[in-house]
């Protein structure tokens, strides 16, 4: 029977053997914060199992054959508990304890934070008291950690406050901005920066991505996030945003409400955060400097940039920014849609006035 324990990806090895080399000197909480979309899920998932590995390499990785190895690779490692949204367990891979899967099956729905019943349930089965199944650590992973709540981050930071026996808290952020304070203060921080470009244009190859180079640029060089857009229907070149910006190039009205019923089908920070990348590649156009996410456009962006105002593009920037800190919380998902693209179709055809 073949197992498949956590490993690290291939520009985390180096920095992982570092880290873990400092074993007898962890503290027993760490914040393990950067970009969105780089790995950073996989690198606390691997190092997890390499913290619990009973015979582990050189490297100091997970052997993948010790009995802690097999059963992390069946997800349910008696010593590790992994806490995420219940709406991100299957893009995770991972399966909802029978708590979170009785819950989410009552309320018909799954929810986008993490819970303080997911934190009290630990409390409960006595995780941080109970003894070690195989004589080591205990390992807790919170992912995305600005998705707990104001109860749940604040049942955490009493944990944290006190630590009881030998658990460590592996705490996974994309914004430690959004965090509290008091988190960010009791943890040691590890910023796992973005990938090198020539490593992660080849690891997207080797998981077949078609045009690595191009996704990984619409990604802001998060590979992780560019192969997940690639697999998507909702690719923003292919689903919108290149037909999208065509239409203004050559100078014609483009058929608003077919553009508002296809995003309409997607959360309003995607769409959005696809403008804004137009946008910075719009104003690096216009100062004569290269795309830096859709190279794949720079005909048509070259020809909107030339003859728009760098204020004017500022400002709709600036606009566009203020509504992805409310997107979230519209009241009105269509009208968002469509006052958006109205203001981007109104100053790209209106640029030589």
């Amino acid at each position: 029977m073949s197992y498949s324990t956590p490993q690290f990806l291939p520009w985390q090895e180096a920095l992982a053997e570092q880290w873990l080399g400092q074993n007898e000197r962890f503290t027993h909480a760490w914040l393990i914060h950067g970009e969105e979309g780089i790995g950073k899920f996989q690198f606390a998932h691997a190092a997890a199992a390499a913290m619990l590995c009973e015979s582990p390499k050189v490297s100091h990785q997970a052997c993948g054959a010790c009995q802690s190895c097999r059963w992390l690779a069946l997800n349910h490692h008696p010593d590790l508990r992994i806490v995420v949204p219940e709406s991100m367990y299957e893009a995770l891979g991972l399966a909802p304890n029978e708590e979170e899967a009785s819950s989410s099956e009552a309320t018909k729905s799954l929810s986008n934070q993490i819970r303080v019943q997911q934190i009290r349930a630990l409390e409960q089965k006595n995780f941080f008291t109970l003894s070690t199944h195989r004589g080591g650590a205990e390992v807790l992973i919170i992912y995305p950690a600005e998705r707990l709540n104001t109860e749940s981050a604040n049942a955490i930071l009493k944990i944290l406050e006190e630590p009881i026996g030998d658990t460590r808290f592996l705490i996974v952020s994309n914004s430690i901005k959004k965090l509290l304070p008091t988190i960010v203060s009791r943890c040691q921080r590890l910023h796992l920066a973005i990938p090198d470009h020539e490593s992660s244009v080849a690891w997207l190859g080797s998981e077949g991505v078609a045009d690595p180079e191009n996704a990984l640029a619409a990604a802001g060089g998060a590979p992780l996030k560019a192969k997940q857009q690639s697999a998507s229907a909702y690719e923003p070149l292919r689903y919108w945003l290149g037909d999208f910006v065509q239409s203004l190039a050559a100078r014609e009205i483009p058929d608003m409400q077919s553009y508002v019923d296809k995003l309409d089908k997607i959360a309003a920070e995607q769409w959005l955060d696809s403008l804004q990348r137009f946008f910075v590649d719009l104003q690096l156009y216009h100062h004569g400097l290269e795309a830096r996410y859709f190279p794949a456009l720079a005909q048509s962006t070259q020809q909107i940039a030339a003859a728009l105002d760098a204020h004017k593009i500022a400002d709709l920037f600036d606009f566009l920014r203020q509504e992805q800190a409310t997107a979230a919380h519209s009241f009105n998902k269509r009208l968002l849609i469509q006052a958006c693209l109205q203001r981007v179709m109104l100053l790209c055809l209106a640029r030589s006035s």
